[in-house]
Formats: C-alpha cells, sequence, structure tokens
C-alpha cells in the first residue's frame, strides 16, 4: 500500500525561528496531509515519522463516501514510541473519528474540542511515530484524507 504524503510548512515561522507578536510567542508548524482514495489502501499504518519535537495541535478528516458497516467504523491517530505497533501507543485524540458520518464534510479536533487532555500524549520526541488505528469493516469507505498540524518545540 503506498500512501501519497503532502508536508507543508505553516506561516507561523520566520526563518524557522520563534518570534513574537503582540507578546505572544509564535512557533513553527508543520502540516502533513494524508490522503487515501481507495478504499483498499486504507489500513492501519504509520503516516508520520517525528525528526524531531513535535505537538500535536489539530487534526482534520474528510471521507468522500462513508462506511456503511453496521458496527462501528472509527479511525483514531495514536501515537507509538520504540516497537509498538499501530494498534498500540496512546491515542492523540479523546475521541476517535466516526468514519460512517455525512461524507464531505471536514470534522476537525483540536487542543480544544477532540484532542486528548493529556498534554504528555500529543508530545512526539525524535524517532515516535503516528498512525493510523481503523476499527470496524471498512466496506464503502472511500476518499479518506487525514492532515494533522504540528507544532515544532
Amino acid at each position: 500500500m503506498s500512501r501519497p504524503l503532502v508536508l507543508t510548512k505553516g506561516s507561523a515561522s520566520v526563518g524557522g525561528d520563534v518570534y513574537q507578536s503582540s507578546g505572544v510567542k509564535n512557533y513553527p508548524y508543520n502540516t502533513i496531509t494524508v490522503p487515501i482514495p481507495v478504499n483498499a489502501d486504507i489500513a492501519d499504518g504509520a503516516i508520520f515519522i517525528a525528526d524531531r519535537a513535535y505537538r500535536v495541535i489539530q487534526i482534520d478528516e474528510v471521507h468522500s463516501v462513508a462506511g456503511s458497516d453496521g458496527g462501528a467504523v472509527t479511525l483514531d491517530i495514536k501515537k507509538q514510541t520504540g516497537t509498538q505497533d499501530p494498534t498500540q501507543g496512546v491515542s492523540v485524540l479523546s475521541s476517535t473519528f466516526n468514519v460512517k458520518s455525512t461524507a464531505n464534510t471536514v470534522v476537525s479536533k483540536t487542543a480544544a474540542s477532540g484532542l486528548t487532555a493529556t498534554a504528555a500524549d500529543k508530545v512526539l520526541a525524535a524517532g515516535n511515530r503516528l498512525s493510523f488505528d481503523l476499527t470496524g469493516t471498512l466496506t464503502a469507505l472511500a476518499g479518506l484524507c487525514v492532515t494533522v498540524k504540528l507544532q515544532a518545540l
């Protein structure tokens, strides 16, 4: 399975340095976008390996065709350390994404609503990974796209 990955740098940095605006520190951030258009390509697996320390500050999910299985169909984003597999580690979410929800509707999870309240679970050290952990029968689910916004620490 191949997952195209798009990395972009945020506009909160000037030359990669921390700067202050109105007395508030702004830190550089990166955005990871993982589009998976075909159902057969959707599976548990790593989507990012940290090259330095980061904090997860937002995760967005959208799908073009909702899952249709009778049971729950969910997507969790987990942080792994060491040799943990994608189903292990800790969730960076307070609740999973329901991928049976309305198609073509972006669902956002931020520190204010949707990300875990445990600060340490949102922080990645160099070498830590973020992974998809899906539950349920994916059947009709298609056009999945997930974007993770990371603040460099």
